[in-house]
């Protein structure tokens, strides 16, 4: 395989600013770049020697690398070859920021096997399946708050397995819950709200997912908590999306906070369960900022691989493609009910599966009318 070929791109535009198509020096056709893919972070990029439409000839998924050393524009970058093998041809150094050959962004669930106890095993687990992402799921349902010492901990274990963070689930515990009626109660599930939101920030993330937590008839003591909570977030510069669950409620939520603050995390296995899941979610798509992905049979939350159930995927794809969400795919799946005894072999499929659901968004972006495969 050729070297990779540097072509400059004039300009300091990020993200969707550099959409478009550009001339190749020394080739014929052009290179499309487009922004917010979920394979990728920012960008997919596709190589078309003919000049329009959709790439004949796959060139790479691309992602941005991270600031240069220091604040020197001219500091030299870190480019590396992508393992696959229809990764050929260039890489684009922009400047102050690299463009390379890079693999899929996936993020998995911490809890695919246990949420509570030591979670390391897991994450190490999760990196070497491939996952670049993870979901941080553990104590999800509890009343544990995180000492300081352990969130240092889980940065070091991340930064060791070389995964970030894409988002945190919060917890609405037995006793702690920002919902209840009981005052001293909901003031404690603030507290532990707070404890996400700044565990959240320390490890790089920007949304806490939240359960309502109701468990009367009064939605007061949810507002109160809502209220209370909204500065703190802003401050960490953390959005809380609220899990799809009651529909009526949440677009009551979403139309009493702002975007900047409070979003939706639809969860594909709750959408599945008797109900109007993606109708309700092509409603409140703007609003999307988090997504849990798993299947089931419409009977039950079972937490299933994608594809092995009855979830609308070409359906889902398709309202993912015209969202506000624009990160990674995150699945938020259990090994317990997938008759796979062995994890690595259990991570393995939900790799193949996440990067199958991944490039059908990015067909259904780009306007063609793929079902997962590869190029």
């Amino acid at each position: 395989m050729a070297s990779p070929t540097p072509v400059q791109i004039t300009g300091t535009a990020r993200g969707a600013a550099l959409a478009g198509d550009y001339s190749v020096p020394g080739r014929s056709g052009n290179v499309r770049i487009r922004g917010g893919g979920f394979l990728t972070p920012v960008l997919a990029l596709w190589y078309n020697p003919h000049g329009s439409g959709r790439s004949a000839a796959w060139l790479a998924r691309v992602l941005w690398e991270h600031e240069v050393a220091g604040s020197n524009p001219a500091a030299p970058t870190s480019l590396r070859r992508s393992s696959r093998a229809s990764c050929e041809g260039l890489v684009f150094v922009v400047p102050s920021r690299s463009v390379i050959c890079g693999d899929p962004m996936l993020s998995m669930t911490t809890d695919y096997a246990a949420s509570v106890g030591d979670p390391s095993p897991y994450l190490r687990r999760i990196a070497d399946a491939g996952f670049s992402h993870v979901h941080w799921c553990h104590q999800w349902n509890t009343d544990f708050l995180y000492s300081r010492h352990e969130v240092q901990q889980v940065a070091a274990w991340l930064s060791e397995c070389g995964l970030a963070l894409l988002d945190l689930h919060g917890s609405v515990g037995p006793e702690k819950n920002w919902a209840d009626e009981e005052e001293y109660r909901r003031l404690a599930g603030v507290d532990m709200v707070k404890n996400r939101l700044e565990m959240t920030a320390r490890l790089g993330g920007d949304v806490v997912i939240m359960h309502s937590g109701l468990r009367g008839a009064s939605e007061e003591p949810l507002r109160r908590s809502l209220d209370a909570i909204q500065p703190y977030a802003r401050d960490l510069g953390v959005r809380i999306a609220i899990e799809n669950g009651d529909w009526a409620l949440i677009r009551r939520i979403l139309g009493e906070y702002p975007p900047d603050y409070v979003g939706l995390c639809y969860d594909s296995g709750h959408g599945n369960i008797p109900g109007d899941g993606l109708s309700e979610l092509e409603s409140a798509k703007d609003r999307l900022i988090s997504i849990h992905l798993h299947d089931n049979d419409g009977t039950s939350d079972q937490h299933r691989l994608p594809f092995s159930g009855t979830v609308d995927w070409a359906t889902l794809a398709a309202i993912l493609a015209r969202s506000a969400y624009a990160k990674c795919v995150s699945m938020e799946v259990g090994i317990g009910n997938e008759g796979i005894d062995d994890e690595d072999e259990f991570l393995t499929k939900a790799f193949e599966v996440g990067l199958r659901f991944s490039t059908m968004v990015e067909d259904a972006r780009a306007g063609t009318t793929g079902q997962g495969a590869d190029p």
